[in-house]
């Protein structure tokens, strides 16, 4: 899980999650809000690294 991914989950409160049980969380949001996981993931990506 990146760097980006965690910190953002962190922001959020979700923490000491291992890497397949923070994947499921961002999973499971993604299909909640009718998001591609990796779509989401990726907009993460871009918002946390932009916020550094």
């Amino acid at each position: 899980m990146d760097v980006h991914l965690r910190a953002f989950a962190a922001d959020a409160g979700v923490t000491g999650l291992q890497y397949e049980e923070l994947r499921a969380v961002y999973e499971e949001a993604a299909a909640a809000l009718g998001h591609e996981p990796g779509g989401m993931e990726h907009a993460v990506w871009r918002f946390k690294s932009r916020a550094v």
